[in-house]
C-alpha cells in the first residue's frame, strides 16, 4: 500500500510539471537561419511576424524559407507574403528546438499551400485550430527517427 501512495505522488508531480511546462516553457519567436534568401540571420519582430519573400528564395512557383526557430504563441500571428504566382511555401526549421504553434498562420499569397517541417517536433496549443487561416492547403509535419 505504501508504494501505491508513492506512485500517486509521482504521478501528481508529473501532471503538475506538464501543466507548468505547457504554460511557461515553450520556445519563443521566429528567427530566419540565414541559409537561403538574404543569407542573414534575422530575428523577426512579433506579435505580427511578417515573413517576406525576400527572407527566402523563389524557385519557379515555390517559395522556400529556412528558420532557426518558428514559434507562434497565443495572440501572435505569422503572415507569409510573396508574389501571386507562388503555389507552394515550403518552410523548414533547422534549430534544435521543437516549434510551438498556438496562434495564427496566414498567407497573403492567394491559394498558396504552406508546408512547415521541423524534425524536432511541432506542438500545438489550444488556440491554434480556432485561429489558423490559410487560403490554400497547409501541412505541419515532423519526422521521427531512431
Amino acid at each position: 500500500m505504501r508504494i501505491f501512495k508513492h506512485n500517486n505522488f509521482i504521478m501528481l508531480i508529473l501532471i503538475w510539471s506538464s501543466i507548468a511546462w505547457t504554460d511557461n516553457h515553450h520556445p519563443h519567436g521566429i528567427i530566419i537561419d540565414g541559409t537561403i534568401g538574404s543569407k542573414q540571420v534575422q530575428e523577426l519582430q512579433g506579435l505580427d511576424y511578417q515573413v517576406l519573400a525576400e527572407h527566402g528564395e523563389i524557385k519557379g512557383n515555390n517559395l522556400f524559407h529556412s528558420f532557426q526557430t518558428f514559434n507562434i504563441h497565443k495572440n501572435e500571428q505569422a503572415t507569409f507574403y510573396g508574389p501571386d504566382n507562388i503555389q507552394t511555401i515550403i518552410s523548414r526549421v533547422t534549430g534544435n528546438e521543437h516549434s510551438w504553434i498556438d496562434g495564427k498562420i496566414q498567407s497573403f499569397i492567394p491559394d498558396a499551400d504552406i508546408f512547415l517541417l521541423n524534425p524536432n517536433g511541432i506542438f500545438f496549443g489550444p488556440n491554434v485550430l480556432s485561429v489558423t487561416k490559410i487560403a490554400g492547403q497547409h501541412l505541419l509535419c515532423t519526422i521521427f527517427s531512431n
